[in-house]
């Protein structure tokens, strides 16, 4: 968000306190039960940051608003509130198409009040109405199989092409653009889930995936973006049961289990919410702590070069706002590739600044696989220092084709193909 106050890291960097019932009762601007289109969020002693980023988007023509949210201990400030979640979905694809507003995200507010009371449905009418629907169901299964199976072939190409190779042939490292997530068919008979992660301080909003897991198969079903309307698709293993685990860049994993039949029940009620058609499943994240190592599948590079794809920029801020947030972070970059080879390099200048394009006045010259993964942990380091991170915060490392996650020449070998984040320091 182009005119956020930097005073935002600020805040979220005093942390969040408990404070005594008294003075949560004297607080006259408490929200109210339901799902809110929100644009920042402050901690319970940062009000006048929140009074302020409120007053910064009005005079910008948009009709912001601030409260407090008891359950989380946080300001909020939004653009929109609803007791009617489809609503809500509608106004936020509607903000997200404005520059400004294109990481808003719904918060669900269950506090004060219940006026969703009586919109929560029984979902065993929704089953009855699926039963109508099996034939269409089950063949959209089998199509899914067919799918996945198609993508495997496509990884066993990939696994083959990542093979070592000798010096100067053509086809050397694969860079982490065939690392792309193929993509998925959409699902259109399920039922709807809307996946909402929150950082451990309501920093909003993270970069991540969540995947649906089959326990009773132990099979993934799918993995699906966070912060859409998702259908997932009736497991039929006797049970409804499934397991959601999300995974967002600079977080430890957040794992639910949930009864598409029944979701609502006392042991899910503090992360699950029904309305209408909707289940909505909260995810409460926590940061990487020292020793923790996240893995930065989402940043890709062109190949044979130390210069990154612009679709890697939003993984590489989600990394920039974590060291913000804690100014006593440090940090190691790894580099890896898959293979060995000695050939062609292309790298940043000392002084340039040209990131995400090959266009730039590049170095062009030679190297071995370790020179490459050092060059690329280099790039993102020097990116993080063009944003105003400390150099002495950031450590980097090459290792070339050493330390591999999978076999190179399987069909899961795109993914030693990476850039790892190891957290030296979290000042804790």
């Amino acid at each position: 968000m182009k005119f956020l106050p930097k005073l935002l890291s600020l805040s979220l960097l005093l942390g969040i306190y408990s404070i005594p019932a008294s003075a949560q009762e004297s607080r006259t601007n408490v929200l109210q039960r339901g799902y809110y289109l929100v644009i920042g969020a402050y901690s319970e002693r940062s009000e006048g940051y929140a009074s302020r980023f409120q007053q910064s988007v009005v005079e910008k023509g948009h009709p912001a608003k601030y409260g407090f949210a008891n359950r989380k201990n946080m300001y909020f400030v939004y653009l929109h509130f609803s007791n009617d979640f489809s609503e809500s979905l509608t106004e936020l694809y509607k903000y997200r198409e404005l520059e400004d507003f294109d990481d808003c995200w719904v918060f669900v507010n269950k506090d004060s009040g219940d006026p969703m009371e009586g919109e929560r449905i029984d979902l065993a009418d929704q089953r009855e109405e699926e039963a109508e629907n099996k034939d269409a169901i089950t063949e959209e299964s089998e199509d899914q199989e067919a799918e996945e199976a198609e993508d495997l072939a496509q990884d066993d190409n990939l696994g083959k092409d990542q093979e070592d190779k000798p010096v100067g042939d053509e086809e050397k490292d694969q860079s982490t653009d065939d690392a792309e997530p193929v993509e998925k068919k959409e699902e259109t008979s399920g039922y709807k889930l809307y996946f909402n992660p929150f950082g451990a301080q309501g920093v909003k909003p993270v970069t991540g995936t969540v995947e649906v897991v089959d326990p009773v198969r132990a099979k993934l079903i799918r993995q699906y973006d966070i912060y859409e309307t998702q259908i997932i698709p009736d497991p039929k293993n006797g049970t409804g049961d499934i397991e959601i685990i999300c995974s967002a860049f600079g977080f430890k994993k957040s794992q639910h289990w949930l009864n598409l039949h029944e979701p609502l029940n006392d042991s899910t009620s503090e992360y699950v919410t029904v309305s209408g058609d909707s289940i909505i499943v909260d995810f409460a994240l926590t940061r990487l702590r020292k020793g923790d190592i996240a893995i930065m599948y989402n940043v890709f590079f062109y190949r044979d070069a130390a210069i990154m794809k612009p679709e890697s920029k939003y993984e590489l801020n989600a990394l920039l706002t974590m060291l913000q947030e804690n100014e006593n972070m440090r940090i190691k970059i790894h580099g890896h590739t898959n293979g060995n080879y000695n050939g062609k390099l292309i790298k940043l200048n000392k002084d340039d600044v040209d990131f995400f394009s090959l266009k730039g006045n590049h170095i062009e010259t030679v190297g071995t696989s370790k020179a490459l993964s050092k060059q690329r942990a280099y790039t993102i380091q020097h990116y993080l220092m063009e944003e105003g991170i400390a150099e002495d915060r950031m450590e980097i490392i090459g290792w070339g084709g050493k330390r591999h996650l999978f076999d190179k020449h399987s069909n899961r070998a795109r993914y030693n193909v990476r850039v790892e984040v190891e957290v030296l320091e979290d000042g804790t």
